[in-house]
């Protein structure tokens, strides 16, 4: 596959903290994205564009967007213009991001690989409102993720 055929990402990195903590995001995020065309190549040569901010960002967005006055972990927006090539717009708050990987002993680095694709799949129509598409979400999610090369965020091991 071609990486022209493939989609791409925008990456902004507003908390320089991303980028401490991670090492060359774009290629990780570039990598997860590659993984969900391959399980779902009807999306395939759309970009998607992500935004690396803090908490105090992403508690601002939620509460424009969802009403909610709390920062949380991503938010997804999908693409309502004209421009077919863009999917849509993953945000990302460091702190929340940060916290939960270590109250879940996990890497910051799988689990920005697991909210990335999380958001991901909402901007191609899953959701996890009931019980039946959380579990095909979840399971959407590991198989992703293994073909990315990363951890099961659901408790297996990596592919």
């Amino acid at each position: 596959m071609n990486m022209e055929d493939n989609g791409e990402i925008e990456l902004c990195v507003e908390c320089e903290q991303w980028s401490r903590e991670v090492a060359d995001i774009e290629s990780l995020l570039q990598t997860c994205l590659q993984a969900l065309w391959q399980v779902l190549p009807s999306h395939r040569k759309q970009t998607i564009s992500v935004l690396l901010t803090n908490d105090e960002k992403m508690q601002a967005l939620n509460q424009t967007y969802r009403n909610k006055s709390a920062p949380t972990n991503v938010l997804s927006f999908g693409s309502a213009g004209p421009a077919p090539a863009l999917l849509g717009d993953i945000a990302l708050g460091f702190e929340t991001c940060h916290r939960e990987s270590v109250d879940r002993g996990i890497s910051l680095t799988d689990h920005l690989c697991h909210l990335f694709v999380h958001g991901a799949l909402h901007l191609c129509g899953f959701d996890h409102e009931k019980s039946e598409s959380a579990l095909e979400m979840e399971a959407l999610e590991t198989k992703i993720l293994s073909y990315a090369g990363c951890k099961d965020p659901w408790g297996g091991e990596q592919a």
